[in-house]
């Protein structure tokens, strides 16, 4: 290719986001108005704008939040919480799908043996109370929380052991599937 570009690894076409040809060559922004640049100094004169007025907030929206790593539970409920802020609770529907390991976090510790805890306690460092609280609380608020079962059969967690408000799904692919094609925004963690 002529350009001075560095595409990544393997056929460019692969790489949809990669239009060959379009950066190198010279090629200057079509209003060849450099960035505006913020510095300490400048930031603190840009003013947040409220952003509700971007929003249709009488809409209902709904997504789905799959969750396939314990570690990523803190920023999917930081991000749930946000929607709900932005949009209102009263216009969302929220789903969180877990998977992989995701579905640790949904064990009620008080309904599990002490062994079977133990066996499992090196997978739970995510599994704060922070976030047990924050889960409840959310479905207490509506939002809706799915185990994947072939991920529960893999650690071998059985249902009774999941806090009362989780649903388990046959296999996490599906209900992906089903729920996209209800219109559910997908959101991965």
């Amino acid at each position: 290719m002529s350009d001075n570009f560095n595409y990544p690894a393997g056929n460019p076409a692969h790489h949809p986001g990669i239009i060959p040809g379009a950066i190198g060559d010279g090629v200057t922004p079509a209003n060849d108005k450099a960035p505006e640049i913020y510095t300490d100094n400048t930031v603190s004169e840009v003013k947040p704008k409220d952003i509700t007025n971007n929003y249709n907030v009488s809409h209902k929206y709904k997504a789905i939040l799959h969750v396939h790593d314990a570690s990523k539970w803190d920023n999917a409920l930081t991000s749930a919480k946000t929607i709900y802020d932005i949009l209102g609770i009263q216009n969302v529907h929220l789903v969180f799908l877990a998977t992989g390991d995701a579905v640790k976090t949904l064990i009620d510790k008080d309904k599990a043996n002490t062994d079977f805890m133990d066996s499992i306690k090196a997978s739970l460092a995510y599994n704060n109370e922070d976030n047990v609280v924050d889960i409840l609380a959310l479905a207490s608020s509506g939002a809706e929380f799915k185990a994947c079962g072939e991920s529960l059969a893999e650690y071998k967690i059985d249902a009774p052991k999941l806090f009362n408000y989780v649903n388990i799904v046959p296999t996490a692919a599906v209900e992906l599937i089903v729920k996209q094609n209800q219109g559910y925004a997908y959101l991965l963690y």
